[in-house]
């Protein structure tokens, strides 16, 4: 396991934008949450142009393992939903629409609504 001060690293690494998407990819399954959700972020401007990176997004949306929270009812697969938002394209907001759609309806709410806070449209 990663001390603070080298996940620290870490992450400043993803959002200096020098490390390698395939490093980036890699770290979607890292076990810190942290790094995941830092690891999708790094995703959504270079997903707008590459189909497999936006399965990526679509994958991490449902995997389990990002069901985690990470603050309040906010989870990791939340944030995954947001990327897909913000990667814009229509491929990807009709992902994210499906997913909404197929949600778990206990959970539907509090990711609508974490939508919903970061501006995001989800009409």
């Amino acid at each position: 396991m990663l001390s603070v001060k080298e996940l620290q690293g870490l992450v400043d690494r993803i959002r200096g934008g020098s490390m390698p998407m395939a490093e980036i990819q890699g770290l979607l399954q890292h076990q810190s949450p942290l790094v995941r959700v830092n690891a999708l972020e790094a995703l959504v401007g270079a997903a707008q142009h590459d189909d497999g990176l936006l399965k990526e997004l679509v994958a991490a949306a449902r995997n389990p393992m990002n069901n985690v929270r990470l603050m309040g009812t906010t989870s990791v697969a939340h944030v995954a939903m947001a990327c897909l938002f913000r990667v814009g394209t229509a491929a990807a907001v009709e992902a994210a629409k499906a997913l909404i759609s197929a949600w778990p309806e206990l959970d539907r709410s509090d990711l609508i609504w974490y939508l919903k806070s970061e501006s995001l449209s989800i009409d």
